[in-house]
């Protein structure tokens, strides 16, 4: 649980109202990532241990943040629970897949995945086996994706449309599901990201 300090920081006569603190650039950095991974809410693992009794989650990759040398489980917001069941084979086919590429069995993973072309994640995951079967990973890789800038990490891919056929656009809005995750979930006392 980390924690942010959110107000009013500099001197007085130049005042800014902002938030800093670990937890905040941790959001920032997991922000950043929708772009790589075609996805529109990115989630670490603190927040959905609080939030899976009212939210759907999709596992999408380890990584390790810019400024963080420890690798993080980050999940995709896929809307409150049960609403996404008739997309639930691709979320399934996806996680199967990924735990395939982190063992470092790309073909498995990739015959897993074919079907799912369409899902951004899915595209992102093809594509990084394929790399990796043209030019193995090094011998000490752990299937962690190393984020080298807060926006797009070093595993950079063509950009992906947002949403897909399965999913369309995430159907809950950052507000919606913050507001919610307030009302429904435990409370969540400190900021968190």
């Amino acid at each position: 649980c980390a924690k942010a300090l959110v107000g009013h920081f500099g001197a007085r006569d130049r005042m800014n109202y902002t938030a800093i603190g670990d937890a905040i650039n941790l959001a920032s950095r997991l922000e950043g990532l929708n772009k790589l991974y075609g996805t529109s809410i990115i989630a670490s693992g603190t927040i959905v241990e609080r939030a899976r009794k009212v939210f759907d989650f999709r596992l999408l990759d380890v990584v390790a943040v810019k400024g963080k040398s420890d690798p993080i489980k980050i999940y995709e917001l896929l809307g409150t629970k049960g609403a996404l069941e008739h997309c639930r084979q691709v979320v399934s086919a996806y996680e199967t897949a990924f735990s395939a590429y982190a063992a470092g069995k790309f073909e498995s993973a990739l015959a897993v995945l074919q079907e799912n072309a369409s899902d951004p994640p899915s595209t992102v995951l093809i594509e990084g086996c394929k790399a990796f079967l043209q030019v193995s990973p090094p011998a000490d890789w752990r299937g962690i994706h190393i984020s080298a800038s807060k926006e797009i990490g070093e595993r950079m891919r063509s950009p992906l449309h947002r949403g897909n056929t399965c999913f369309g656009s995430t159907p809950i809005g950052k507000r919606a599901f913050a507001a919610r995750l307030k009302n429904e979930a435990t409370p969540l006392g400190e900021t968190q990201a």
